[in-house]
């Protein structure tokens, strides 16, 4: 390194392979466990999800939305 130069690493703890992602905003919680709302033809349904690791903006989806969903980032009204 150069002297007044910094650097940046990103450090890999865990990681999950061939899981989608959604952003976080888009997975809500309860105690009965993870949804999101995908939309549908009729409207937005809501579906269960089993989530994984999470980032700070992304978590991974283990099951429950397929590729090609469409995802909700706040609740719908």
């Amino acid at each position: 390194m150069i002297p007044d130069l910094t650097g940046s690493a990103e450090i890999i703890l865990n990681a999950e392979r061939n899981t989608m992602m959604a952003p976080r905003s888009a997975v809500f919680a309860k105690e009965s466990g993870s949804f999101v709302f995908v939309q549908g033809t009729e409207g937005w349904v809501k579906k269960k999800v089993e989530v994984g690791l999470p980032s700070f903006t992304m978590v991974a989806i283990r099951s429950g939305l397929q590729k090609g969903d469409v995802v909700a980032l706040q609740r719908p009204m």
